[in-house]
């Protein structure tokens, strides 16, 4: 009743309450759609017996649910203490709530803006000492100085040196010597060395080529006649 009174009971209370308008149809209209349902939705399984609303809407509610058991279960009696309780204490409530704000003109002459009630029971406090807090400690301290910057990076500055280390090993010791210099360039200095040493050969004269080729033979027939004597 607090909010009802100083929101819209009285003469306007602050500037900005002067200057209210009212909202345009697009926000009324569905305003008025939930306020039907949130005046009518409580008719449903409303008992027959009960006061003036008991029977003008069918108690579908009770006939769906005991459809789906394998007996019907019978009505309760109405009662009418509850009824008058809830009563009693809503209208109560909404009535001491309109006697002690219905001549509050500000904040200041809110008696009941004690500490303990402006701050929400200290709610938000409570929860950011015992939850947001500790859960910022486990995951700023824990979790990202201790575990990752101290362990993982640690044991991964650990393993980059080794690595890096035997990568040098091999390289300095194995592939520099071994792979580059003997299947790399041993290779090419060889064909190099080949090459040269066999381009006087090639001069292009075919005088020349028939002479080696001749030589070749004799001595070819020459070991060939060795063997077969040998042999022999």
């Amino acid at each position: 009743m607090r909010q009802i009174t100083l929101t819209f009971l009285g003469e306007p209370r602050t500037p900005e309450a002067e200057h209210a308008h009212e909202t345009p149809w697009t926000m009324t209209a569905p305003l008025v759609v939930l306020a039907v349902f949130a005046v009518t939705y409580g008719w449903v399984g409303i008992p027959e017996h009960f006061p003036i609303l008991g029977g003008l809407v069918p108690n579908w509610l009770h006939e769906f649910v005991g459809g789906t058991l394998a007996e019907m279960p019978e009505v309760l009696a109405f009662n009418i203490v509850p009824l008058a309780t809830s009563l009693f204490v809503a209208l109560g409530g909404l009535f001491f709530g309109w006697l002690a704000y219905r001549n509050v003109q500000s904040a200041a002459q809110d008696k009941l803006q004690i500490p303990f009630l402006k701050n929400k029971y200290y709610f938000d406090e409570i929860y950011d000492f015992l939850l947001i807090k500790p859960l910022t400690w486990f995951s700023e301290v824990f979790v990202s100085k201790w575990m990752d910057k101290g362990l993982i990076d640690g044991i991964l500055h650990i393993f980059g040196p080794t690595t890096g280390g035997i990568g040098l090993g091999i390289r300095n010791y194995f592939d520099l010597p071994v792979i580059n210099r003997f299947f790399g360039d041993g290779s090419a200095d060889a064909t190099y060395w080949l090459g040269k040493n066999l381009r006087p050969i090639q001069t292009g004269r075919i005088q020349q080529y028939l002479l080696l080729s001749l030589v070749l033979l004799f001595v070819i027939g020459g070991l060939i006649l060795v063997f077969l004597v040998r042999s022999a």
